[in-house]
């Protein structure tokens, strides 16, 4: 409906009009809306006040709540479509889908630098061990070389210890040969070879102490049976190697009989090894020792009493038996003693 020329931009619909006010323009007035006719007392006899304009009372104000309404349906207007507006698109799926690919491609990537920090730490922990292994097996590399192709730790000192019947510093001497040798490379072939020379001794060991100490433990061999030879006595170890001779027969050393005479025979054998494995008492007392066989072996006391042992089975069982039928039967004249069986020993 076009508007007649006259009215104001501050249309008032009439009632019945549905048409949606339209606020005015910026920076214009607002016009006053039309009051509506108020009758005066004198307006119920139908006549008017001659000062007064007709249907309006003068001292009633015009209404000023026109503009106001006006301008709250405006802003609620624009609040309600702005709402709807953001509703629609919160509601817009994909929008939504790219809101959700971003949050993703950024917690990825959150969790990309965490690993690349853990591993970064893991190769630098793995970087070190690989350091400290490096430097022990170089620091260990240079301390072999410094031992082996340098005179700081050559053998100077040479210590023989453990000897009885030989004479240390002569064993040492004997040794004299390592003298200058890298200590690292100082075997017991060395040492075997240099003391060849000594059948006493039974076995050695080494030990190397850096910078510059090699010390040799010997033990030497022990004689156990005498024989009778021109001059004195031959004395043999329980492995048959003559360990020296005697003008008189040593203590704890019997004689042997033709039966043993020969070292190389299973009978010297197993007599050599039951004299040795005897302790001194009785040992201190065998005079003689004879051997018909491995099992057939016989010792004579200094008091003339014969022992029959048998082998060199639970040997010293038969010792502790042997010793306390010495000490009872002293006095009862016993020539003959059985210790074959330690559980069942015979005397006559």
């Amino acid at each position: 409906m076009k508007r007649p020329d006259g009215f104001d931009a501050g249309f008032q619909p009439e009632s019945g009009d549905q048409r949606t006010p339209v606020a005015p323009p910026v920076g214009e007035a607002v016009p006053e809306a039309p009051r509506e006719p108020q009758r005066s007392a004198d307006s119920a006899s139908g006549a008017y006040d001659g000062d007064s304009t007709p249907g309006w009372d003068a001292e009633s104000p015009a209404p000023a709540t026109a503009p106001t309404a006006i301008a709250k349906a405006w802003l609620g207007d624009v609040v309600q479509r702005g709402t709807q507006a953001l509703e629609a698109r919160s509601a817009d799926p994909l929008r939504d889908a790219k809101r959700r690919v971003r949050d993703a491609e950024r917690s990825v990537k959150r969790r990309e630098r965490r690993e690349r920090k853990r591993f970064s730490a893991a190769g630098r922990r793995k970087r070190l061990r690989l350091m400290v292994v490096g430097g022990s097996v170089l620091a260990l590399a240079l301390f072999v070389l410094i031992g082996v192709f340098t005179p700081i730790m050559s053998v100077r000192n040479i210590e023989v210890t453990g000897t009885t019947t030989l004479d240390p510093v002569v064993v040492a001497d004997q040794l004299s040969s390592l003298q200058g040798e890298p200590l690292a490379l100082v075997s017991k072939g060395d040492v075997f070879t240099a003391l060849e020379e000594f059948p006493l001794i039974e076995r050695f060991g080494i030990e190397l102490v850096p910078p510059s100490t090699l010390i040799v433990r010997v033990k030497e061999r022990t004689p156990v049976v005498s024989l009778k030879g021109d001059g004195g006595y031959m004395l043999y170890d329980a492995a048959g190697v003559e360990v020296g001779t005697a003008a008189e027969r040593p203590t704890g050393v019997p004689l042997g009989s033709e039966q043993v005479s020969d070292v190389s025979t299973p009978a010297f054998a197993e007599a050599a090894r039951i004299v040795r494995d005897l302790p001194d008492d009785p040992r201190n007392r065998i005079v003689t020792v004879a051997a018909k066989g491995a099992q057939d072996v016989r010792f004579t006391l200094d008091n003339g009493v014969e022992v029959f042992w048998g082998n060199r089975e639970r040997t010293q069982a038969k010792s502790a038996v042997l010793v306390k039928m010495l000490a009872s039967l002293q006095d009862r004249g016993v020539s003959y003693i059985d210790v074959s069986s330690s559980e069942a020993p015979v005397f006559r």
